[in-house]
């Protein structure tokens, strides 16, 4: 099966693309919340979120001597400083200073405050910030699907690193279930959204929804909820 591949590198170049290495106080441009919202999610990409008092939840994506931190209203990129312990990042009025499992995080010169780490909502906050409409995932393989209504659906293979696109056509009503059915390069995909309470296995998160996707002879079974704006 065909697959696509994207380094993080890329991926972050993407989202940290019209933004420089400072604080921006104006929401991001049309240009860059666009290629937020198209930009795919790696997944060799380390995502965290922390939930921090003064600035709410933040997204930290991981690269090669840098983080990006993911705000509601901004995107911020830190280069990587010598730190006696943890991983430290800052550019002189902006620190973000991994002490696992938590954070300090001090922006726009203010003081330093302590982020709690959040890992069972990571991907879903960050999904949201990159302007996706639905999420879902499963496990037995590991996979997950972002639906931006509109534009496209992307499905992620962690077992394979395989990421596969393809247009999110309006979707279908079928029994009181939601169907997207499109053609990707590797094949037809559909995306069958069903009502009704959803568990993850080892997961105590209860989702509104259970997800079905096929990839050609192949079924992937989980749970999803939309969006929270």
């Amino acid at each position: 099966m065909p697959s696509f591949r994207f380094l993080t590198l890329a991926a972050l170049a993407v989202l940290a693309a019209g933004c420089a290495k400072t604080v921006n106080t104006a929401p991001p441009s049309a240009k860059a919340q666009t290629e937020a919202q198209t930009a795919p999610q790696d997944l060799r990409t380390r995502i965290e979120l922390f939930d921090c008092p003064s600035y709410g939840e933040v997204v930290v994506h991981y690269s090669f001597g840098e983080v990006t931190l993911i705000l509601k209203d901004r995107t911020l990129v830190l280069p990587q400083t010598p730190a006696a312990s943890g991983s430290k990042y800052g550019d002189g009025g902006n620190l973000f200073w991994e002490k696992a499992p938590d954070a300090m995080v001090a922006l726009d010169g203010k003081p330093q405050e302590t982020c709690r780490n959040d890992p069972a909502r990571a991907a879903w906050v960050d999904a949201w910030r990159r302007g996706v409409s639905y999420r879902a995932e499963g496990t037995d393989p590991a996979w997950w699907v972002d639906i931006l209504d509109g534009d496209h659906i992307t499905l992620g293979l962690h077992d394979g690193d395989d990421i596969v696109r393809a247009p999110a056509n309006p979707p279908k009503r079928e029994d009181g279930n939601r169907v997207y059915e499109s053609d990707s390069d590797d094949g037809k995909l559909i995306v069958t959204i069903t009502p009704g309470k959803c568990r993850i296995r080892r997961e105590p998160i209860v989702y509104p929804d259970t997800v079905t996707v096929q990839l050609r002879d192949a079924m992937f079974a989980g749970c999803g909820k939309p969006a929270e704006r």
